[in-house]
């Protein structure tokens, strides 16, 4: 059984290094003041992603959702 090559899985450390989320969008809404779940869910992505990339751009997160994403 063939596992790797175009119809297998990905083996590579690290995954294959696609961005799958825009990260400009995430640095602009945490500026604007969301939630880290807000973030996550305008975005669609997880917590972890919304770490990474505030820790990045060195950006607060901020606690509590007062704020309401439209």
């Amino acid at each position: 059984m063939q596992t790797f090559g175009s119809g297998g899985y990905n083996a590579t450390c690290g995954g294959d290094g696609k961005i799958l989320y825009d990260y400009r969008e995430i640095v602009d809404l945490l500026k604007l003041g969301y939630s880290s779940a807000q973030v996550c869910n305008k975005v669609g992505c997880c917590s972890d992603i919304v770490y990474k990339v505030a820790k990045t751009n060195s950006i607060k997160i901020r606690k509590g959702d007062s704020k309401v994403v439209l």
